[in-house]
């Protein structure tokens, strides 16, 4: 037994990982005491809406190549004599026809941003939130962090976001440069802020409820719950 008490639940993540860790904690708030995210991105619904796609974050979800495989590729590889642009496989299609068509509700469930469903997450037990994010970072913008930041801060989370502008934060170490994911790695991530979440843990007040969340989009209603130690999803089209 450690001096606090017992063994908790930190999610840890880095870019899409980091996006990842805080999706965890918002599909299964129950399962989560804290989340460290070190530049992770999000899918706003504002992207899909303005069709202002942006190279970080639309590129991942693989269908960008309809559009422009050049530019929303997930990485490419250059010689003198050729360009070679790589997109991740994917059912999702930007065809509005296919019933596998990455339409605006389907945005909506993965928006970590999204107002109505931040309000339904704090009613369940609140984690501990932790960012460190590189001010001019062109993959994630940080605009979209400091949204959700905002956010968890005005519904009572414990919500820290570390802004890294200035080069007097590279050490070299820790911080390694201000480019995405400033060459930090995951196991100094954890042991700079194990102690400080683990203390905030200890304080942080656990609520009862049942392992179950229910999110509304504007097309699907879609219910997260946990079964013999696994979560599953029901989604279900939502009737007019």
């Amino acid at each position: 037994m450690s001096k606090w008490g017992g063994l908790a639940t930190i999610y840890v993540g880095s870019s899409h990982g980091g996006y990842i860790a805080n999706l965890c904690a918002k599909y299964a708030p129950w399962t989560v005491d804290a989340v460290l995210d070190n530049c992770g991105w999000n899918l706003s619904t504002e992207i899909f809406d303005k069709k202002d796609y942006q190279l970080g974050t639309f590129r991942t979800i693989g269908f960008g190549k309809e559009i422009d495989f050049t530019k929303y590729r997930r990485d490419s590889r250059d010689n003198e004599n050729f360009h070679l642009c790589v997109s991740d496989k994917t059912y999702w299609t930007s065809n509005s026809q296919s019933p596998n068509y990455f339409s605006r509700s389907r945005y909506e469930i993965r928006d970590l941003n999204e107002t109505s469903h931040l309000l339904i997450q704090a009613q369940y037990s609140k984690p501990i939130f932790k960012c460190y994010h590189v001010k001019g970072d062109i993959v994630a913008p940080i605009d979209e962090k400091i949204k959700f930041y905002d956010q968890l801060n005005a519904l009572g989370f414990d919500a820290t976001l570390d802004i890294v502008s200035d080069k007097s934060r590279i050490d070299g170490k820790f911080i390694k440069d201000l480019n995405h994911g400033m060459g930090m790695s995951m196991k100094l991530l954890v042991a700079n802020n194990y102690e400080w979440l683990m203390d905030k843990i200890a304080q942080n007040k656990k609520l009862k409820h049942e392992p179950n969340i229910k999110f509304k989009t504007s097309q699907y209603l879609y219910e997260f719950n946990e079964q013999n130690n696994q979560v599953n999803l029901k989604c279900s089209k939502i009737t007019q």
